[in-house]
């Protein structure tokens, strides 16, 4: 089974459910409560508010994600696109240079 951790709450709630359908199993890591809002097959987590590559990769690395997707548009997080982008290795993201620009 995939393993998706989502970095961000942001509309998980579309997000998620074909994810589950397509038979991965999802985390949302969230800087609020999902709990009773996403489908219940979905975990849910809290994002650290500081996150470093060092952080970032141990979450990754505790939740044996095999993919990570952050989710851009919850508030704040647009600061941790270069962040993404230097732990890209399980991630779906955008280059540094272009996460830097952005």
């Amino acid at each position: 089974m995939t393993r998706i951790l989502v970095l961000g709450e942001f509309r998980a709630d579309r997000l998620v459910p074909p994810l589950v359908r397509s038979g991965a199993e999802v985390t949302v890591l969230g800087f609020e409560d999902l709990t009773g809002f996403l489908d219940p097959r979905g975990v849910c987590g809290a994002l650290p508010r500081d996150l470093t590559d060092e952080s970032l990769s141990a979450l990754l690395k505790k939740h044996d994600a095999d993919t990570a997707v952050p989710n851009m548009s919850s508030p704040g997080q647009e600061q941790l696109l270069a962040l993404y982008a230097r732990v890209r290795d399980r991630m779906l993201v955008h280059s540094e240079p272009f996460a830097t620009l952005a």
